[in-house]
Order: C-alpha cells, then structure tokens, then sequence
C-alpha cells in the first residue's frame, strides 16, 4: 500500500491588545532571523491544534490561554521552499499570566504593535495570514505562484 502524503501543520498566535498584535523577533534560527512573526510552533503526534497552540503560547511567552477562547482566523494551504504547511491563525483576545520571553536563544523581543502598522521586516506570509484573519478570510492559499 502507498503511504499517504503528510503536511506539517503549523499553528500561529494572533494575540490582540487593545488594537495592538503581539509579535515575536526571531533570532539563532537559522531561518527568517532579524524577521517578526507570531507565537508558533508545528503540532505534534496525537495533539489537537488547539492543544498546540496551548502549549506553545505557554512554552514559549508563558501565555496561559483557555481553548474556548481561540478563534480560528484562517487556514492557510502555503507553499515554502522546500515543503508544502497547513498553518492555522488562532485568534485569541484574553489571555492569562504577564508574557515574558521564555526562549531568548530564539527571540530577540516580544513586542505588541499596531494592527495597522506591522514592523516592514514582518515576514510576508505572516503578514497574508493576519490580514486574512482580520478580513474574515478563512481558507487562503499562499506562494503557489497565482
């Protein structure tokens, strides 16, 4: 039997303040350093999306969320260099703890700024995944070339 083509999904925070977006600065990576992105990591094995953006938030900006207060933005269907991601935009207006940086290897800062005026050094399918999500798109397609 041929094994089934599997996608990695990534889960991506869109954590609002205020008409403010928490952004992370990325560092040590080896991919898009010196770039802002949202809190986010690739799920894991028998782990819900909303497990994983749980325990993501919290590993790494020690974000205490409750599931029932995620909203889905958007899914996005993108093309990368080298792999095709399923990446959900949770949407999350309430959250618990005081965030801190929990992965200073990897980020440079945890900074909120304007919905309306992301940093230029935002990366680009990032910045497609929250206009999407704040313009009520909910399935997208990125960097298929169309």
């Amino acid at each position: 039997m041929k094994e089934r083509y599997k996608i990695p999904v990534a889960c991506y925070l869109v954590l609002l303040q205020n008409e403010r977006i928490l952004l992370l600065k990325r560092q040590n990576t080896g991919y898009a350093d010196g770039m802002y992105w949202l809190v986010s990591w690739h799920k894991e094995e028998n782990e819900s999306i909303s497990d994983s953006m749980v325990r993501e938030a919290r590993e790494e900006a020690g974000i205490i969320l409750q599931k029932e207060n995620l909203e889905v933005g958007c899914v996005m269907n993108r093309k990368a260099e080298k792999y095709e991601y399923i990446d959900y935009f949770f949407i999350a207006r309430s959250y618990l703890w005081e965030i801190t940086n929990l992965e200073p290897e990897k980020c440079a800062e945890l900074k909120f700024f304007s919905i309306k005026d992301l940093p230029e050094n935002t990366l680009e399918y990032i910045r497609f995944g929250i206009e999407a999500s704040f313009n009520k798109i909910t399935a997208v397609e990125y960097g298929w070339g169309n």
